[in-house]
């Protein structure tokens, strides 16, 4: 029995904007490529855009593989974003503490022959 792998977006800008199934994620990428390439022109380093196209290559292949997931994402987001507006206590871990034990983490020694 064969298996066919899953049919992933090219990783050229057209074809990811393409993959996207949800028009928050495409407004997204329109705004933000003007600004990787001006970053990047900036530079004389176009790093940055090959960053956002892997960034918006991984979100177009999540778009396209499950849409209705994508928009379950943003109706969460959206609801996240109403409990705070609200002054809803959300549950949670405060960033502080996460950032606190992050470096404590980094400074704990590791064993021999462990990588960070």
């Amino acid at each position: 029995m064969s298996t066919t792998p899953e049919p992933q977006p090219d990783k050229t800008l057209p074809a990811i904007r393409q993959a996207l199934s949800h028009p928050r994620d495409r407004e997204g990428f329109d705004a933000g490529l003007p600004v990787a390439v001006e970053k990047a022109r900036a530079a004389g380093d176009w790093r940055e855009v090959e960053k956002f196209t892997q960034t918006w290559w991984i979100v177009a292949y999540v778009s396209s593989k499950d849409p209705a997931d994508r928009q379950r994402a943003w109706d969460a987001t959206d609801d996240l974003r109403r409990r705070i507006e609200r002054g809803e206590e959300i549950p949670g871990v405060p960033l502080e503490e996460v950032l606190a034990r992050r470096a404590a983490e980094r400074q704990r020694p590791k064993p021999h022959g462990e990588h960070p």
